[in-house]
């Protein structure tokens, strides 16, 4: 599975809580915040897969990685912390 499909995946997965509580929130408050916290969740995913797929080929250039995955890296891989404009991610990177 690629890391698109997962975080597509995820988003899924949260737009379908989002519902579930959307559905109790008019007898719970706790459910109407719930709601709202898993739309935007699911949101994100989504638009964090759409960049990663759109950008792949960019980012594999820029790097010269030959993929992108998601995950824990091996212990062997290199890590370094990036800000992203909004985001924050972790970078894991070998010698090929």
């Amino acid at each position: 599975m690629s890391l698109g499909e997962l975080l597509r995946t995820k988003s899924s997965e949260y737009e379908l809580l989002a519902e579930w509580h959307a559905e109790r929130a008019p007898l719970d408050d706790e459910h109407f915040v719930a709601c709202q916290a898993m739309a935007v969740v699911g949101i994100v995913l989504r638009e964090v897969a759409e960049a990663i797929e759109q950008h792949a080929l960019y980012i594999c250039t820029e790097t010269l990685a030959v993929e992108l995955r998601r995950g824990s890296p091996p212990k062997n891989w290199m890590t370094r912390e990036a800000d992203l404009e909004e985001a924050r991610v972790n970078v894991a990177m070998v010698r090929a």
